[in-house]
């Protein structure tokens, strides 16, 4: 079973537990220690004041195996893994989400996320 078949059919089993932040707005500075905690499985940033504004990714412990973070900023935002995790860019290294992009992280195990796809204009 490839990822995409894999990651399809836990979207299907978990559809009842999908939940939904709007209009969220980054930590300004930056940084993993102090960026905004995610929590849920589509997480809409709103504002993004300055390059580099950050959140990070949801605790796969507590919520979703699979989350999107869509930037709808006006600046590049970057997203961090919980303390120790990973998001594929090493270890409590951010991955940059560009201004109208959408990315889909996906969790393999506890604080390992892979980047399954960047999406928008």
């Amino acid at each position: 079973m490839n990822l995409l078949t894999s990651l399809i059919r836990r979207f299907e089993i978990n559809l009842q537990q999908v939940t939904a932040s709007i209009g969220l707005t980054a930590h300004a500075g930056g940084g993993q220690a102090n960026a905004l905690q995610l929590a849920d499985t589509f997480n809409t940033v709103a504002t993004v004041a300055t390059t580099a504004d950050s959140v990070k990714i949801p605790n796969v412990g507590l919520g979703p195996v699979y989350a999107w973070v869509i930037n709808n900023g006006a600046n590049s935002l970057n997203v961090f893994p919980q303390t120790g995790g990973n998001l594929g860019a090493g270890v409590n290294t951010a991955v940059a989400v560009a201004a109208g992009k959408r990315t889909l992280f996906y969790s393999t195990q506890t604080n390992v996320w892979l980047v399954v796809g960047v999406f928008g204009s």
